[in-house]
């Protein structure tokens, strides 16, 4: 009797290879890699949400008065009228 009822038209082939790397040289110690190259400069200041180029972002002043200031005008204008 066979050993397999069944036998693949062709043979297991192995995907992945696995190859372990040594870092060490003859003497045991570890060779270091040069670093990686930097695509651009690192960012200085403050990281995190709400970073800003600048120190502090440039803010618009808005006059929260201007219908008091106007209404003012008018009285004014109207009261030299009389």
């Amino acid at each position: 009797m066979p050993d397999k009822l069944y036998k693949a038209p062709y043979e297991h082939m192995t995907d992945l290879v696995s190859v372990k790397k040594n870092f060490r040289d003859a003497d045991g110690h570890v060779i270091t890699q040069p670093r990686n190259f930097y695509t651009m400069p690192a960012k200085k200041g403050v990281v995190g949400k709400r970073t800003f180029f600048n120190p502090f972002p440039t803010a618009i002043k808005d006059d929260f008065n201007w219908a008091n200031e106007l209404a003012h005008k008018e009285f004014e204008r109207k009261k030299k009228l009389e």
